[in-house]
């Protein structure tokens, strides 16, 4: 039996599904993080990243978790523009000083660590 809108009652609700193209989802996260004193290129690297985490099942760390971090960003519990560097290095060990940035720009430094490592290596990195 199919229902109309005149037959539903105050109670009763219907539901549409909402489909957002990633990169249309990637382009608005961009803009809110931009918007909340991001720069432009980190912006990015997180829109890409926050998204992805979304296509990949990953809901919790995906578009889920945007207004608290530009809540956070705002309220200044988050730096925008960190001083990320390596405070100490070994074969497969770094310490890095992320400056309280966000953790996606935190890390890629160490994955494109300017040693190359040997293939049989492991590695760790503490943030």
């Amino acid at each position: 039996m199919s229902m109309t809108a005149t037959d539903m009652t105050a109670t009763e609700t219907t539901t549409t599904d909402l489909r957002v193209s990633a990169s249309n989802l990637t382009g608005f996260v961009c803009r809110a993080f931009v918007a909340a004193g991001l720069p432009k290129a980190d912006a990015q690297i997180l829109a890409d990243l926050t998204v992805e985490a979304d296509l990949r099942g990953s809901d919790t760390h995906g578009v889920i978790r945007l207004p608290l971090y530009v809540r956070r960003l705002r309220a200044g519990g988050i730096n925008a523009a960190p001083n990320i560097h390596v405070i100490s290095e070994r074969d497969s060990v770094a310490l890095i000083d992320g400056d309280n940035g966000m953790g996606h720009l935190v890390m890629p430094p160490n994955w494109r660590s300017k040693r190359p490592r040997p293939p049989e290596s492991a590695g760790w990195a503490r943030a």
